[in-house]
């Protein structure tokens, strides 16, 4: 699914910053923070849904459903890191998760702060920009360097340690509840993660899943408050503005997210993002 479906070995790591931050409700198979640096975002982690404001932050475990929504300005830092990263909190990742996963900003102590700061260039930190960085985490590669800015994998794994050191203090844990996690919903999410930039119909998600099309249109309406269509088009057009940023031209962002046609494509952005592609690229 593009940026968020980075687990393709044990030491996966990214960072990303972003404004008026919105995606749909996911999984991932690794741990998720998300850090307001301005404005206030909707977050719904399971049956737990807040309003985070400036300095807030919330740490997502694995396999938690989760989905954000921007309603006002924001501008947020996340990371998206495998829990094999930090072994000495890798068990208690993996088992357990939190009565309530939100820290208020009071909570949030002076170390973390630092961390995103070192991790994120001043110069986009200040422009309030979309950032993404995506390191080589293999056993082999010494560091890896953005713009002259040197990011080392022992010293990524040394700030994963003292976020989650100065995170789980603040957190009540209890053990997780896998079975309840809905394992259709779970299935098909993955699925259209990992397929949306292809041509998928529901039909082909619910063969996928081992269930029919009716029945994964309940799903939808009824725990995820959308329909499929949309929710496949809101992943194509982030998809799409990832791919903007990135430097790719409309016609390559179009066709690259999953959409068959450019007028479509026109059309789905415009109704999702409110702007046409081009007027977005000229705000970059």
């Amino acid at each position: 699914m593009g940026e968020y479906n980075v687990f393709s070995g044990q030491r996966a790591f990214e960072f990303n910053l972003r404004k008026n931050f919105n995606y749909p409700a996911h999984f991932e198979r690794g741990a998720e923070l998300l850090y307001v640096l301005d404005g206030e975002i909707k977050i719904t982690i399971e049956d737990h849904t807040a309003l985070l404001r400036k300095g807030s932050l919330a740490l997502i475990f694995p396999n938690q459903m989760h989905h954000y929504i921007s309603d006002a300005d924001n501008y947020v830092f996340y990371m998206v890191f495998s829990p094999e990263m930090i072994l000495y909190y890798n068990k208690t990742i993996s088992r357990k998760e939190p009565a309530s996963p939100f820290l208020s900003p009071e909570q949030v102590h002076p170390d973390i702060l630092y961390i995103i700061r070192s991790l994120i260039p001043e110069e986009i930190l200040a422009g309030q920009l979309p950032f993404s960085y995506k390191p080589d985490m293999g056993a082999s590669s010494p560091g890896v360097t953005y713009k002259n800015i040197h990011f080392d994998p022992g010293l990524m794994i040394g700030y994963l340690h003292i976020i989650c050191s100065r995170i789980f203090p603040c957190l009540s844990l209890t053990d997780a509840q896998f079975e309840d996690r809905g394992q259709i919903i779970q299935k098909a999410l993955t699925y259209i993660h990992n397929h949306y930039t292809e041509s998928i119909t529901r039909d082909h998600v619910a063969r996928a899943v081992g269930t029919s099309r009716y029945y994964l249109s309940r799903i939808f309406t009824n725990k995820l408050n959308t329909n499929f269509n949309t929710y496949v088009n809101t992943l194509r057009i982030i998809q799409a503005k990832k791919l903007l940023e990135g430097g790719s031209s409309i016609t390559e962002a179009c066709f690259q997210s999953g959409f068959d046609s450019q007028s479509t494509f026109y059309r789905v952005f415009k109704e999702i993002s409110g702007t046409t592609p081009k007027k977005y690229l000229e705000q970059l």
